[in-house]
């Protein structure tokens, strides 16, 4: 229910914007952890556990002007900081069960300058502000906006908690373009890793993992995070180890801990709108993006070709996008062999940024592709120079 209606109501999806733990229990909105000034044993105390409750006037999902000017507290007497009762706020304190295990302690009576309230977001910011601002004075570390992770409450999202960036900066439309996609990524060292964790934070609704090597200690210092020391003795996949990273933010994940050869590359026909390429095996990826190619799934391959010159890393970052029906066009800029230059990439292992330029030309490439970021022009395939610091597009 609440995210349906932070949805369709602008008054709440600012109120949770600005931070307000924002709730609705049984057709009332709550706000959690309201600051507030107690002194019910004679000495002011700021405490940050109170919680505001109005009724809700609801059409459908639609949320109408509030009934009236009056609300609900729950936590003892709010105060000053002299500790005298705040005056025209509370009209009773007769505690009222209001169902759903929501009971509450004041019954709060204040009124707006003209009298008439004219949304919920001036209402609860207003009550918000006689409340809390005791509490602040005595205590700056004190907010009501705690900007605390908030768990969607159904089943439409693919995140643990709500993703508030989006409707902040009101992009979640946009956002939407890319929610019931199937993606699989070909590889999880340091490129693939990072095209994980970008994708990761996307409202795709699967995510699927292919790789058979063991997370080892060489691929912490170019995979996104810090595993711990124990972690890297227990010798998991590389797949089940970012499975379970990245399942604390979002269900999806699907780890398939085995290399795909010509034997069960099949397994990309299960439907994948998009698939990531991340290998540095040239055969591998020979036979992956030509089986890509030709069974019509739109792909992109990364890779990068490092080498050392003078003491200095130099070199490219590769992006190759077959995305309808140019995979003929494409296939001539995706290499067939393991370069030699290719020497600095695989034994120098501080290259993290470069792992994660390459993953991010990749996934700005993918969203261009969904509708997500402007596309003017339609290249398919990007070279980036680290020497020069230039782009150049064919």
């Amino acid at each position: 229910m609440l995210q349906e209606l932070v949805n369709h109501n602008e008054d709440l999806r600012k109120l949770r914007d600005e931070g307000y733990e924002v709730d609705a229990i049984g057709g009332y909105l709550v706000i959690h952890h309201i600051p507030y000034v107690a002194n019910e044993d004679g000495t002011p105390t700021p405490k940050n556990n109170g919680k505001l409750v109005a009724t809700l006037n609801l059409s459908g999902n639609n949320l109408n002007k509030p009934f009236d000017h009056t609300a609900y507290f729950i936590g003892q007497r709010p105060c000053n900081i002299d500790g005298s009762i705040i005056s025209g706020l509370i009209n009773n304190s007769n505690k009222q069960n209001l169902g759903n295990g929501l009971v509450v302690d004041h019954y709060l009576s204040n009124k707006p300058v003209g009298g008439k309230e004219n949304s919920y977001y001036e209402k609860i910011k207003r009550y918000e502000s006689i409340i809390s601002k005791p509490a602040e004075y005595l205590d700056r570390n004190l907010t009501a906006k705690t900007f605390k992770p908030i768990r969607p409450d159904n089943n439409a999202s693919p995140f643990n908690y709500i993703d508030t960036m989006s409707s902040r900066y009101e992009i979640q439309a946009i956002s939407d373009k890319l929610k019931n996609d199937k993606v699989a990524i070909v590889g999880l060292g340091g490129t693939g890793s990072y095209v994980l964790d970008f994708i990761a934070k996307t409202p795709v609704k699967e995510i699927h993992l292919f790789d058979g090597d063991i997370f080892c200690t060489h691929n912490a210092y170019r995979a996104p995070g810090s595993p711990s020391f124990e972690t890297l003795n227990k010798k998991q996949f590389k797949t089940e180890y970012f499975e379970n990273i990245y399942s604390n933010m979002r269900s999806g994940i699907i780890s398939h801990s085995e290399h795909l050869t010509c034997d069960n590359i099949d397994q990309l026909l299960c439907g994948f709108d998009f698939v990531f390429v991340c290998i540095d095996n040239a055969e591998a990826r020979i036979f992956t993006t030509e089986f890509l190619g030709y069974s019509n799934i739109p792909f992109i391959d990364t890779g990068i070709g490092l080498y050392v010159t003078n003491n200095e890393i130099s070199g490219q970052i590769r992006t190759t996008c077959c995305n309808d029906d140019s995979f003929d066009k494409i296939k001539d800029y995706i290499p067939t062999t393991n370069p030699e230059v290719d020497n600095a990439y695989r034994t120098n292992i501080q290259i993290a940024e470069i792992n994660a330029l390459n993953a991010a030309l990749a996934v700005i490439k993918w969203k261009q592709f969904k509708g997500f970021y402007n596309m003017q022009i339609n290249n398919n395939d990007y070279v980036f120079s680290i020497n020069d610091m230039t782009l150049n597009k064919r």
